[in-house]
């Protein structure tokens, strides 16, 4: 009888413990066979612990754009000035310690951590950037009239339109456009999936393009300037809880042939995988160089008289995979340049179909 109910008290224990497991939250599974790089990107740095917590000893302040290796994780999901994270388990130049996870990048390739090229203005780069933006609780009076640049809000007179949309899931944007004599202002707020905030794009004029309902994504245009001739910049915005994930300058050009020496020409492609957790990216970029050609025919700028011939020349391709885990983003892929240097992407690309993007409109 007395082991009989030692048995029934082990096997209640055992249930608990179970069903505490199961409620447990985990940020992601890591591959036990490659290292898994953490890059800091807050401009303010970001203090390493001694434990997980912010009343923790301070070992150092790391910088933003440092790049150590991730060791794992400790506890479950918790709450640090009203922003929820995972405290990290890290190493960065010998020193080991804890970082809290809003403030952090996560990649199995290092290279696409670093900002390469980015000073590259005619074909730039597609290096993964990350945003913390400034968050507000619902029940807080925003101004809705007000477009929003640094943290501040820009005072507008005239009434905006109003959508909102479901993005992802319980992702959910809403957009105000302001129409003053010309000229559309845009302001983008997003709902995060915890459904107690609010947070900008921290741009003055982020217009939405596309977007996907089985992918959290937006395509955003911002205009280089008011008033002027500029070209409109692209960006791809992943979001995931408080972050946003930027990619840089985006491009959907449809210019496949050389025609000028000082044409850049891209080729991009958006994927998913099939369970819709993987956001595959391509981007290619080719530069236009003059060649002394005999054989005319072959191109199309035969037309010009007199005549010139131009190659087009491999710069540049980045392939990015995002994997969308449970409350973080890990990034993959593999970066390539100079001339017949182009990724291999239909092996990058299998088992993957496209992405369907859906137009905005107000």
């Amino acid at each position: 009888m007395k082991a009989k109910s030692i048995t029934i008290k082990f096997s209640i224990i055992l249930l608990l413990f179970t069903t505490c497991k199961e409620k447990s939250i985990t940020p992601f599974a890591i591959s036990p066979s490659k290292l898994l790089y953490v890059k800091i990107s807050t401009k303010s740095g970001l203090n390493l612990r001694k434990d997980p917590s912010d009343t923790s000893q301070k070992i150092k302040i790391l910088k933003d754009g440092d790049i150590g290796v991730f060791l794992g994780y400790k506890g479950d999901l918790t709450e640090v000035s009203g922003i929820k994270g995972f405290w990290y388990n890290v190493e960065f130049n010998n020193s080991k310690g804890y970082i809290f996870s809003p403030y952090v990048i996560l990649s199995y390739n290092k290279e696409i951590l670093k900002d390469l090229d980015y000073g590259d203005s005619n074909f730039g780069t597609i290096i993964p950037l990350l945003r913390l933006v400034p968050s507000y609780k619902i029940n807080q009076d925003l101004k809705y009239n007000d477009i929003w640049f640094e943290n501040k809000p820009i005072e507008r007179s005239i009434n905006p339109i109003y959508k909102k949309i479901d993005l992802f899931e319980t992702f959910q944007i809403e957009v105000f456009k302001e129409i003053e004599e010309d000229y559309s202002y845009y302001n983008v707020l997003f709902k995060n999936p915890d459904g107690n905030l609010k947070f900008t794009s921290n741009h003055t004029n982020l217009e939405p393009i596309k977007f996907s309902t089985k992918f959290p994504l937006l395509i955003g245009g911002i205009t280089q300037c008011h008033n002027c001739d500029a070209t409109t910049l692209y960006e791809l915005y992943i979001l995931k809880n408080n972050k946003i994930l930027i990619i840089p300058h985006w491009s959907e050009s449809e210019n496949e042939e050389c025609l000028y020496s000082d044409d850049i020409i891209t080729e991009t492609e958006l994927r998913v995988s099939n369970s819709f957790n993987e956001l595959h990216i391509k981007d290619t970029r080719f530069e236009c160089i003059e060649i002394d050609e005999p054989n005319c025919e072959a191109y199309e700028t035969c037309k010009n008289n007199p005549p010139i011939y131009f190659e087009k020349v491999h710069k540049k391709s980045y392939y990015i995979k995002i994997t969308n885990h449970h409350h973080d983003l890990i990034i993959d892929g593999e970066f390539s340049k100079g001339k017949n240097k182009e990724l291999n992407f239909e092996k990058y690309f299998k088992d993957t179909i496209p992405l369907e993007l859906t137009k905005f409109s107000i």
